[in-house]
């Protein structure tokens, strides 16, 4: 007779469970791999450009390679790579002149195209010196950015202007922004958070994140915004009903230079609108009615930093933008109240420095998101393949001014 206690053998333990993977070909970011070289197509941000002045170089860390940003005293702006191409010394202890930087091991000096310009040391200030060239990168600032072109330099497309962000009103500018309403404080350049810049990005695609981390699990950390529910008047609800088939209310679509995806919420007194937000290929977002051009820019593989641009009327200030926990800013809060209430810090760190891309069980709630992961191995076959990838512009009609979707507060029904 069988013995009843072994038959009753436990399934689905973690007992030989195998090690995490990932999408090499949308994580890694270095010189020559695949998402790395999509990323170099475009310009990506690297300071604020009220933050770089004509006193000292600053180090700058940014697809993997370590590089010196600095302004001349003419006003122009330079990112070279950090060693010195005569004998490595960082640029960092150099000095800024009038027309470029100067080396302070052996004084050599140059200009924001790396050309060297003197040679104190050497014979006529180095008669060769036309011949030396520090390694460098085109720089560019609009928007109160500060841009760098890191790819071909045969492929270099127009720094995009953005219709939502152009045409000014008299009583609006733009505002910029680099610190996150979150993360850990340290001594790093603007502060990096220490994780793969794909799990923040592909938060602004996650619509079922909102109503259940940021209200249900945590209580009101954006306080003031309408929950995502039909009905708004019936507060009655337990709050799981709230939520309840959500997944099957997800508005997602390719866009020209990515995805949009929206949810629908209601505003007392208004209707029905569908809180849309758009992502651009390969790492920007707008996110509904709160940041009109958001940058997740990768340090290297296990780090980024991130960048905002809000339209904002003259004598107010949007970027104090920041997640409220209990009426605490993240930074205020104790690691017991962390623990009782995550936000996007949490939730996005602690599935690892890297993400576990073969541990996940996607579902009908992350039709974005997988949408998303789709357009961006798109973008990357484009560049293997040869071809521009989506939003790189050259040619005559350069320069005419990119246009997103509808985003922010769309009326919606049924049928859109």
């Amino acid at each position: 007779m069988t013995d009843v206690r072994e038959a009753e053998i436990d399934t689905g333990t973690a007992y030989g469970m195998k090690p995490a993977t990932y999408r090499q070909e949308l994580v890694e970011v270095g010189p020559g791999t695949p998402m790395g070289e999509l990323m170099r197509r475009y310009w990506q941000p690297c300071a604020l450009s009220e933050d770089l002045g004509s006193d000292k170089p600053q180090k700058v860390r940014l697809l993997g390679e370590n590089l010196i940003l600095f302004r001349d005293k003419s006003g122009r702006p330079g990112l070279v790579h950090e060693n010195c191409c005569h004998r490595g010394t960082s640029l960092y202890f150099g000095r800024i002149e009038e027309d470029g930087i100067r080396c302070c091991y052996h004084g050599w000096k140059f200009d924001v195209k790396g050309n060297c310009l003197e040679q104190p040391a050497e014979i006529d200030g180095g008669r060769n010196r036309a011949k030396v060239r520090q390694p460098w990168y085109p720089v560019e600032e609009r928007y109160g950015l500060v841009y760098a072109y890191m790819g071909p330099p045969d492929k270099k497309p127009v720094l995009p202007r953005w219709e939502h962000l152009e045409n000014l009103g008299d009583d609006e500018y733009i505002e910029t922004r680099w610190k996150p309403g979150y993360g850990p404080l340290n001594d790093d350049p603007y502060n990096p958070l220490k994780f793969n810049f794909l799990a923040a990005y592909e938060n602004t695609m996650d619509s079922p994140h909102l109503p259940w981390l940021h209200y249900y699990h945590s209580c009101d950390q954006f306080t003031g915004a309408p929950l995502l529910r039909h009905d708004a008047e019936d507060a009655n609800l337990p709050p799981y009903a709230h939520i309840k088939d959500l997944a099957g209310q997800i508005v997602a679509e390719r866009s020209e230079l990515g995805v949009k995806q929206g949810v629908p919420m209601p505003i007392p007194g208004h209707g029905l609108f569908l809180a849309s937000n758009e992502a651009i290929v390969p790492n920007m977002a707008v996110v509904a009615t709160l940041i009109d051009m958001l940058y997740f820019v990768p340090v290297d593989d296990t780090s980024f930093i991130s960048f905002m641009l809000f339209r904002t009327k003259k004598g107010e200030q949007r970027s104090n933008l920041n997640e409220l926990h209990f009426g605490k800013t993240w930074w205020e809060m104790s690691e017991d109240e962390h623990q009782r209430s995550p936000g996007d810090y949490e939730a996005q760190f602690s599935i690892g420095v890297l993400p576990a891309h073969s541990r996940e069980h996607l579902s009908q709630g992350d039709v974005a998101l997988g949408m998303l992961r789709r357009r961006l191995a798109e973008a990357v076959r484009d560049v293997q393949e040869g071809r521009d990838p989506p939003g790189v512009r050259r040619g005559p009609d350069a320069d005419d001014v990119l246009r997103i979707g509808a985003h922010g507060m769309i009326p919606y029904t049924a049928a859109a």
